[in-house]
This record gives C-alpha cells, sequence and structure tokens, in this order.
C-alpha cells in the first residue's frame, strides 16, 4: 500500500489559495478516473467524498472501499436522496451525484450542502426532492461565486 501525504480536504483546505483552475482541473480529472475504473467493473463505491481522496506524489487516489459493492440496482438515474432514505435500489449514479459535490467543493472552495449537523444535513437532502427553494438557493449560490 502506498503512503499517502494527506487527503484532499486537508489538501484543498491548505492549498485553496494557490490553486489554478487548471490545477483543480487536474484533480478533478484524477479522482473521476478511479470512478470511471470502478463503474467499469460494476462496482459501487457509495462514499465519495474529498476525504476519501489521497494525495500520493502529484496524484488524489480513491480509498477506503469498505462501502463499495456490486451494482445490482435498475439502470436508472437515482439521486443520493436515495441513500439518505435507506433505499437498497440505486445504481453508479449516487457516486456520479457524489462526484458532482465534490467537484463543486473544489470549484467554489465550500461543499454543496452546509448544516451544521449530519441530521440537518440528511434533511436538506431529503427536501431536494420536494422543495424548490433548495434548488433556487443552489442556483443562487452557484451564481455567486
Amino acid at each position: 500500500m502506498e503512503l499517502g501525504e494527506q487527503d484532499l480536504y486537508t489538501y484543498l483546505e491548505q492549498q485553496q489559495q494557490n490553486l489554478t483552475i487548471e490545477s483543480k482541473i487536474k484533480i478533478m480529472i484524477q479522482i473521476t478516473q478511479f470512478i470511471s475504473y470502478l463503474h467499469s467493473k460494476n462496482l459501487i463505491h457509495r462514499d465519495i467524498k474529498p476525504e476519501n481522496f489521497i494525495k500520493v506524489s502529484d496524484q488524489f487516489k480513491l480509498i477506503d472501499f469498505g462501502l463499495t459493492r456490486k451494482n445490482q440496482g435498475r439502470n436508472t438515474f437515482v439521486l443520493i436522496p436515495e441513500i439518505v432514505e435507506t433505499s437498497q435500489n440505486y445504481t453508479q449514479a449516487v457516486d456520479i451525484w457524489s462526484l458532482g459535490c465534490v467537484y463543486y467543493e473544489i470549484l467554489t472552495k465550500s461543499p454543496l450542502i452546509e448544516g451544521k449537523t449530519e441530521s440537518q444535513v440528511k434533511n436538506i437532502i431529503k427536501n431536494l426532492k420536494t422543495d424548490n427553494r433548495y434548488l433556487k438557493q443552489i442556483r443562487i449560490i452557484a451564481r455567486i461565486r
């Protein structure tokens, strides 16, 4: 096993002011390649977050495969709220949704969904399906940054 220097979350906090858009794109390409490889093997990671990418030399590598499982869901687009709601019928789309959240954090310096507690974040995610106020807030945040 390779020794990692630091996780992506810590790296972003320390380097965010110094990262060019080219550096950010390079990181996004690297982390996408690992997800793509897993998906090509019909696997779902299910825990994509900045803390699960470790910097080894000049590359970020995916770690923590404890929640990884074979894709057994229907081949339809399902958003991450299904995991929050403890549904077992989801696909690799959950990794893509989470990857999009990581992209957002890399590009804007803040998480897409902010809450003070895990429960608060889960409620926001659940409400995304039924409450358009959250979608409007996300669009406003994206335009401001």
